[in-house]
């Protein structure tokens, strides 16, 4: 009897410590980037699209303006060592899709049409300059052609860059599928963790790759942000069966590595 009962305070007190860890590592990492975030301030601007804030940036002068669109989970700051190139040029924007980096999440299924939706409006709220180059990276292939497909008037050509395509699915080997398979498996508990402030710890949310020095704070402001660790789920393809399109009034460069 006696040792039931310590045994019972000792789960009690073991449970009291593994909540006192979450919470505390929980509110951690949520002052964390909240520290950051005020230190880094807001790269470039923010513009109503139908009540939520969807971030740009651009830098340069020139015409026609490029716009940049991000792989899958990624925000502007994957450009950080591209556009500073390009603007030397010409005019180039970048921009958060809904629920990344610097722009507010966004309701409903966001699918590729929603996306280019979000992404036509949001060109207009900043008044950016018509025909611009849309180039894409990834997933934003898929965008790309949604946005070629429904605002043709709106580009003087598309660039895709390790494009997806909407029947890459069918053609990836079935040993990468695995792969593919387990990451998403270990996305919760990935997620779990960066939660609790354990990744933050461990210093992985303020390591600054190679080059991109110049945009530390930036950088620091937007890792380790657990409410859009996931939210790649929500950048899906249309739900229509995929067709093949040929956008003969838009000029289209591929690039694969």
């Amino acid at each position: 009897m006696k040792a039931s009962r310590t045994l019972t305070r000792l789960i009690a007190i073991a449970l009291l410590i593994f909540l006192v860890a979450v919470i505390g590592g929980a509110t951690f990492n949520a002052l964390a980037i909240r520290h950051y975030r005020k230190i880094a301030g807001l790269p470039g601007k923010v513009c109503d699209v139908n009540g939520h804030s969807l971030h740009l940036y651009c830098t340069g002068e020139g015409s026609p303006t490029i716009l940049l669109s991000s792989g899958l989970g990624d925000d502007f700051l994957g450009w950080v060592k591209v556009q500073p190139v390009l603007s030397k040029q010409t005019r180039v924007c970048s921009y958060d899709r809904a629920g990344f980096g610097w722009s507010d999440s966004g309701a409903g299924v966001q699918d590729a049409n929603a996306i280019s939706l979000q992404l036509h409006q949001l060109l207009e709220a900043a008044a950016i300059q018509r025909p611009f180059v849309l180039v894409g990276h990834s997933i934003s292939g898929i965008y790309l052609r949604s946005y070629a497909t429904h605002y043709p008037a709106d580009l003087a050509g598309l660039v895709f860059v390790d494009g997806a395509t909407p029947l890459q699915d069918d053609r990836i080997p079935k040993q990468l599928v695995k792969i593919q398979e387990q990451q998403r498996r270990q996305m919760p508990w990935q997620k779990l963790l960066m939660s609790v402030g354990w990744y933050r710890l461990r210093g992985i949310c303020t390591s600054i790759p190679s080059g991109a020095e110049a945009y530390t704070a930036w950088i620091k402001a937007d890792s380790c942000i657990p409410s859009r660790w996931m939210r790649w789920r929500m950048n899906s393809m249309p739900s229509e069966s995929p067709e093949k399109r040929r956008f003969t009034r838009v000029h289209s460069v591929i690039f694969r590595f």
